[in-house]
């Protein structure tokens, strides 16, 4: 995840790489379900922990929160849902 976090407090930079675990809702569709979030903290990023908790994208207690995910290639994945941005992920 990389990007820009407009606050009161300032501007701040996002750079943080994502791993994620999910469990699938349609598969026919490409609806899934993000469960639990892990964030690494790359250098660049300047977010205050204290907005940790905004960005994440753990639904556990958040049933109804859902992303659809299509394979564009081999190691590329488009990522999207009712309430957020578009995010592509590249695999290694």
């Amino acid at each position: 995840m990389s990007g820009k976090i407009i606050t009161a407090d300032g501007l701040y930079t996002l750079n943080r790489e994502t791993v994620f675990n999910y469990e699938r809702m349609d598969a026919q569709k490409g609806v899934y379900r993000i469960k639990k979030t892990h964030f690494r903290i790359l250098s660049r990023d300047t977010l205050p922990a204290r907005y940790n908790n905004n960005i994440d994208m753990n639904t556990e207690s958040r049933s109804s929160d859902y992303m659809i995910i299509r394979k564009i290639n081999k190691n590329t994945l488009l990522f999207s849902s009712p309430a957020a941005p578009a995010m592509i992920c590249v695999t290694e």
